[in-house]
Formats: structure tokens, C-alpha cells, sequence
């Protein structure tokens, strides 16, 4: 036997020498391998050996193993932050979204496992494949080293995202997206702003990466029998292939009680790239035929003119301002309860406005709202329009609509020139001009993050407006309220509140260079002939003492005014309004002679039924002043009389009631005209 070893030790050395010439060869196997690759060349000597003894070999097992207990590690970390999730905002889904029981909880964890074996599978597909081909070097240093590095660098960098998402999430309401890569040129200011706020985040980051370091550093390579071989062989192919099979399963249809504590950043993430209408398909959005072309369109009615004859057209400016992340509940007007007001200047204007007490953003992002409140074009899928592949479709923004009749136009907004590619799309919607950061000129006045400080933009805004010629239309997009809400030294002592969460002293900077702009352009000569719209974006954090405005329907409560010095536009109405809404009500103000595409109607035509919807958690929503429905393009998922049931616990779907036919179809056909209307740039009146 001592013979018989010293000699397979020598071929095996003699075999070595003999290709040292391949580069490849150089790397030396790992000690505890060397046994295996002799039993190998035992048998090779006897004459035994087979494919089969060459997959049944203990040098090839140990792959398989190793390769599941990697996975079932990433696994596991996967599990330890759907807990800190739930840790994280306990509060917010106990009070706002549902009252977690044991079934909660079950199905939490259970859908979560479902997202996270498809992500985690897909993620580590070139790791998979280094593990199971059958390459002769497997058993090389370099090799594992390179494994090892691929296995942890790919995963490090999903964990990041999905350790990011525990933090962020408190600032959107709804899980990261796809819709992030439109923002990239925006992800650098908030990497380092939120990094330095949430600094404890790196440290959770650092835990989770070396614990998978020491966890994989730890993995031995024993020999196997076959059985064991065939076990792990089983088991990893049953996980592999239910992974898969639930995928179609999952995408799209979570139980929507669920959707934000089961989800995984990282799958949503990857779902959205390949999906219609996102980065990297090259796929339409779906076309779906609830009705035929002609029923869907009379639903809805896209073709609008407000022109009455028998009355005068009047050629006022047109003024937009949006008020960056300004919820509804943050304006002491609407807020009867609350012992102080954050916005004393906008609620003096607002008892002089027409106010819509019922107003709705169309979406949660900015990127979102700017296709909805200029062009009168929802987000009715995973991307927003300015950043799809249908960005460069036809539209009918209100600065060409009214460039038809002969008014000049700007867009303001204090952020870098570029961002969001913001001026691309207001360029698209017809303004002529473009006004950012680099044309304001003052660097001194940049806040670091996301602009010039608003009661500087504002003031300069004031002043190119005075320059422009009548009539215009214009629009103004503050900045300072939002993260890391930054406001100037000198504001600090007067607007900071103790026991308010960051934003409050940023709404109430805002209004102060509100009052400051208005301020100013009343002593200008077109002041009086101006009609003002003053709206926001999306909402922001909520406040936990209104758990309403965390619901689904709720966490879309916007303001929105309409404003004309010295006139009766006064009141408040309890319509269900919307973003989409402004332009065609714009263009109906004026009793212009116009005809045009748009998904929203003017609040000041009367209508028999008003609704409000969304794209929200991967499901369409729509609302009127009774009930709210919630579909998935298939089915129904929930119906809730949001009157009687404000914060939405009681799911009528579940008690035979009435479905609403009339608003679902209405919905559908919205759903059909969208898509149809994306698909073949279909959003311009056709000549």
C-alpha cells in the first residue's frame, strides 16, 4: 500500500510538471484535496472510472453542499431583515395598515420566503454556475478565492439596497423600485445626505457582510457518500425549482395587507428592470381589451374643449407653484385640531383661494407628479413616463397648449441643471425656458443637496417673471422640503420646534419664502392679471397622530388652490380632484378655444361622477367620495367605504357587497386607454 501511494503520488506530481506550461495550471489545489483528486486517479488506473463515479466522487459533492449552505446564509439574512423591517415600523403597520395577528405574521414570512428564494437565486446565478459546472480547477485556491469574492461582493451589494430601503421607507411609504435608476443623477446627493442622518445603517450593513464573511470562511470540504450527495442534490433542486415556479405567482399579486412588510427591495428592484415599460425591456406595456377602443374612450372621455362661445376668452398669466413633499395635513388650514399652524402664510391665502378639500397627487415621487400636474398624464406603471421608454412620445403640456394662443413660458426650479431630467421633460411640455441652479449663478446660496435655498430661488424667480412678456405662463418647484431638509443658519433658532420630526421647520422655511415672493410681485404691474395654482408634488412623512394619511388612499392627500387676486374664486369644495385635473381646468379657466387629450377633467365643469387613481404598491387604485377600490388588472383585490371606514379595515370584497361596477369600469377603461395610448403614442390629438 506504502508502494503502491508513494507511486499515484508520483504520477500525480509528474502530471503537475508536465502542464506547468498552461497558466492555469500554476494555481495549486488546496491540501484537503489532494485525496480526492487520488481516489480519482485510482480509478482512472484501475480502468473504473465513469462519468457517474466522476459526478459521485466526494472531490464533486462537496459543491453541491457547500453551494446550498451559501445560499440558505443569504437566506437567513434575508429573514433577519424582514424583522428588523417590521421592527423598524411596528408602529406604522399596527396603527395604519392592518393589526399584525399570527396569521399576519405567517403571511408575512411566508410570501417574504417566496421573494427572497427567486431573488436570491437569480442574484447568485454565476456563483450557482462556478459551483455545478463540472471545470477540472474547482478544487484551486484561486478558483475558491474568486467564488468567494464573486459570492460575497454580489450579495454585499443587495444587502446595501435592501439595509437602505429599512430607512428609507419612512420617507416614501412604499418600497424602493426600479424607478430609483431614473434618479441616479439625484442618488449620489441622497447616498451621502441620508448616510450621514442614518449612519447607523453602515454598522447593520458591516454586521450582515461579516457575518457572511465568517459564516463562509468557516465551510470544510469533508468527503460525502453518495446518499448525502443525493439528499443535498433533492433538496436543492425542489428549492430551485419552487422558487421559480412562484415567481409568475408572486409578481405582481401580494396580498396588498402585506405587500411593504413582505416584499423584497431587491426582487422589486430586479422585477422592475425587465419589466413592460422599464429600463431594459424592450417590451409594450400589456394591452388589455376590457372594452372595445371606442367604449374605453367614451368612459373616460379623453377629448376635451372648454370653449364657450357666448363668453370672452381671457388671456390671464398662469402661475404653478408645487410645493415640494407639502402633505395635506401639514396646512393648518385643513387642520382644525392642530393648536398651531407650520403655514400661517398659506393659510391666509388659502381663505382667499377656491380650495379643493378632496385633492389627490396621482402618484408618490417626483418624477411621477410632474407628467400629471403639466401634461395631465398619470403614472399608471412601475416607471415614471419621464425616465420609461416613452419618454420621447408625443404630449400636450399646459405651456404648449397655451403657446397656441401666444404665451411665453418658463420653468423654475433651484435644483442643478439636469436633475430627474426635469428640464428635458418641461422642454418636451412646451416651456420655453429653463431656469436652475446654474442660471440663478450664486453658489453661495446652494443648500448642498438639492438646490438654492427657496427664499432666494423664490426671490429670483420674482424677478425674471417681471422681465417676461404678458401674457405667461410659468411655473415655481421648491426644494428645501425634503431630505435632509436643510434651511439657512440664520432660520435655525426661529423655525426649529422642539419634539417635530425635521420637516416641519422646512414647511414652515417654505411658506416664510412663500410670503416673501408674494410679497413681492404684488407691487409688480401683472400681479392682478394672474391666475395662481398652488399644489404639491406628493406627500411627505406622516404625522402619527392622523393615521389616515398613511392609508393607501390617504398617503395621496395633497393641497390644491386655485388663486386670483381680487375675484371671486374663493370657497371650498369637497370634489374628488386630482393632479391630471390641472390642466384641463387651466384651459377651461380661461374659456380658451382648444381641443386637446387629457386623462384628468376640469374642476370647473360640472360632471356626474368625479374619481381619483393610482399606481400604488403594484396595484391600480381608484376612489370617490365614497369608496375605494383596489385591482390588479385581473381581479379585484379590495373594496373599502372609505366614508364609514377611514383607515380601511374592513374589506367589503370579503362580505358579498357590490363591487362598484361603474367606478371598475371606469378604471379598466383607464387602465386599456393608457396602455393603448403609451404603446402608440396615442396621447395627441391627431390632426
Amino acid at each position: 500500500m506504502k508502494e503502491n501511494s508513494k507511486s499515484l503520488k508520483g504520477c500525480f506530481v509528474h502530471k503537475t510538471v508536465i502542464t506547468n506550461q498552461s497558466p492555469i495550471h500554476k494555481m495549486r489545489p488546496s491540501h484537503s484535496s489532494k485525496n480526492l483528486y487520488q481516489d480519482e486517479n485510482n480509478q482512472k488506473e484501475n480502468g473504473k472510472f465513469t462519468f457517474f463515479s466522476k459526478v459521485f466522487s466526494s472531490g464533486e459533492l462537496v459543491f453541491v453542499r457547500n453551494l446550498f449552505i451559501r445560499l440558505f446564509l443569504i437566506l437567513f439574512i434575508y429573514f433577519l431583515l424582514r424583522v428588523v423591517f417590521l421592527i423598524i415600523h411596528w408602529e406604522t403597520f399596527q396603527t395604519y395598515y392592518f393589526r399584525i395577528t399570527a396569521e399576519n405574521i405567517f403571511l408575512i414570512f411566508l410570501t417574504g420566503l417566496e421573494f427572497d428564494f427567486v431573488v436570491i437565486l437569480f442574484i447568485n446565478l454565476p456563483v450557482i454556475l462556478l459551483h455545478l459546472l463540472p471545470i477540472p480547477w474547482r478544487n484551486y485556491k484561486l478558483y475558491k478565492a474568486v467564488v468567494k469574492l464573486l459570492f460575497i461582493g454580489i450579495n454585499a451589494v443587495f444587502i446595501f439596497v435592501a439595509v437602505a430601503d429599512l430607512f428609507y421607507y419612512q420617507h416614501a411609504m412604499v418600497r424602493s423600485s426600479g424607478a430609483i435608476l431614473g434618479m441616479l443623477d439625484g442618488f449620489t446627493l441622497m447616498l451621502v445626505h441620508y448616510s450621514m442622518e442614518y449612519w447607523y445603517a453602515w454598522i447593520l450593513l458591516v454586521l450582515f457582510v461579516v457575518f457572511l464573511y465568517w459564516c463562509d470562511r468557516s465551510l470544510e470540504e469533508p468527503g460525502q457518500t453518495r446518499w448525502s450527495f443525493l439528499i443535498q442534490l433533492m433538496i436543492f433542486f425542489c428549492v430551485f425549482s419552487f422558487s421559480f415556479l412562484t415567481a409568475s405567482r408572486i409578481t405582481g399579486k401580494i396580498p396588498p395587507k402585506v405587500t411593504a412588510a413582505a416584499s423584497n427591495t431587491p426582487f422589486i428592484i430586479i422585477n422592475d428592470l425587465f419589466q413592460n415599460g422599464s429600463f431594459f425591456s424592450d417590451r409594450n406595456l400589456p394591452e388589455y381589451e376590457y372594452f372595445s377602443t371606442q367604449e374605453a374612450e367614451e368612459k373616460i372621455g379623453p377629448l376635451k374643449n372648454y370653449f364657450y362661445p357666448d363668453q370672452p376668452s381671457e388671456l390671464l398669466n398662469v402661475f404653478i407653484i408645487v410645493l415640494e413633499s407639502f402633505s395635506k395635513q401639514y396646512i393648518g388650514y385643513f387642520q382644525e385640531q392642530e393648536k398651531r399652524s407650520h403655514t400661517p402664510f398659506l393659510d391666509s391665502l388659502s381663505s382667499k383661494s377656491l380650495v379643493f378639500f378632496n385633492a389627490f397627487a396621482n402618484a408618490k415621487q417626483s418624477n411621477q407628479a410632474i407628467s400629471a400636474i403639466y401634461v395631465s398624464i398619470p403614472t399608471m406603471m412601475r416607471q415614471p413616463m419621464i425616465t420609461s421608454r416613452y419618454k420621447y412620445n408625443n404630449i400636450n403640456g399646459i405651456a404648449s397648449l397655451l403657446g397656441q394662443v401666444g404665451y411665453s413660458s418658463a420653468f423654475f426650479m433651484g435644483s442643478p441643471n439636469g436633475l430627474y431630467g426635469y428640464d428635458f421633460f418641461t422642454r418636451r411640455a412646451g416651456f420655453q425656458k429653463y431656469f436652475g441652479k446654474n442660471e440663478y449663478g450664486n453658489d453661495e446660496h446652494y443648500d448642498g443637496a438639492w438646490g438654492i435655498y427657496d427664499d432666494k430661488f423664490f426671490l429670483f424667480t420674482a424677478d425674471r417673471l417681471n422681465e417676461m412678456s404678458e401674457p405667461f405662463v410659468a411655473s415655481l418647484w421648491s426644494v428645501s422640503s425634503h431630505h435632509p431638509f436643510l434651511i439657512p443658519p440664520d432660520y435655525e433658532d426661529d423655525l426649529e420646534k422642539a419634539g417635530d420630526h425635521p420637516i416641519m421647520k422646512t414647511v414652515r422655511y417654505t411658506d416664510h419664502s412663500l410670503k416673501l415672493f408674494f410679497e413681492k410681485i404684488r407691487e409688480m404691474p401683472w400681479y392682478e392679471n394672474t391666475l395662481f395654482v398652488i399644489t404639491a408634488d406628493h406627500t411627505a412623512i406622516t404625522n402619527n397622530h392622523t393615521p389616515y394619511h398613511s392609508t393607501a388612499l390617504g398617503t395621496h392627500r395633497i393641497p390644491l388652490l386655485f388663486y386670483k387676486p381680487g375675484s371671486e374664486l374663493t370657497g371650498v369644495r369637497d370634489d374628488f380632484v386630482q393632479h391630471i385635473d390641472i390642466v384641463p381646468s387651466v384651459v377651461d379657466y380661461l374659456n380658451l378655444d382648444i381641443t386637446f387629450k387629457s386623462m384628468g377633467k376640469s374642476v370647473f365643469h360640472n360632471y356626474q361622477d368625479r374619481y381619483v387613481y393610482h399606481y400604488y404598491n403594484r396595484l391600480f387604485q381608484i376612489a370617490d367620495d365614497t369608496f375605494f377600490i383596489q385591482f390588479d388588472g385581473e381581479r379585484v383585490i379590495s373594496i373599502y367605504n372609505h366614508r364609514e371606514d377611514s383607515l380601511m379595515q374592513d374589506n367589503l370584497l370579503y362580505q358579498g357587497e357590490d363591487t362598484q361596477e361603474g367606478m371598475l369600469e371606469h378604471l379598466k377603461a383607464v387602465i386599456q386607454f393608457y396602455n393603448h395610448a403609451m404603446n402608440r403614442n396615442g396621447f395627441v390629438k391627431r390632426r
